[in-house]
């Protein structure tokens, strides 16, 4: 869903991940999860089927490695869930959007 004024727009995101992992000496993978996302949008929150994640002891920010934006990596999902539910809530600004991607004023272009 969105919130939307033309100076912010908050976006709440919710996913259902289902995943079967690679299984290594018969243990379920322990890998993160890597999202990667534009360098404009800012992290509100992070939540794991209704439970907030604490950046540092669950997830980390960072650069992507294509450059421009940003990684966000959950440091431990739960991989041996049949699925869980990935919620993202991301703050943008489309007055200062300039490249005319994503949400973004029509004023220039």
């Amino acid at each position: 869903s969105f919130e939307l004024t033309p100076s912010l727009t908050i976006v709440h995101a919710e996913h259902r991940i289902r995943y079967t992992p690679p299984v290594v000496g018969g243990e379920a993978s322990s890998a993160p999860l890597d999202l990667d996302g534009d360098g404009d949008m800012e992290l509100v929150s992070i939540y794991i089927d209704g439970q907030v994640l604490k950046e540092g002891t669950d997830y980390s920010l960072g650069p992507a490695p294509h450059g421009g934006g940003r990684r966000l990596r959950v440091l431990n999902p739960p991989w041996a869930a049949a699925s869980f539910s990935l919620g993202v809530v991301t703050r943008t600004f489309p007055d200062r959007e300039t490249s005319c991607e994503g949400i973004y004023t029509s004023n220039g272009c």
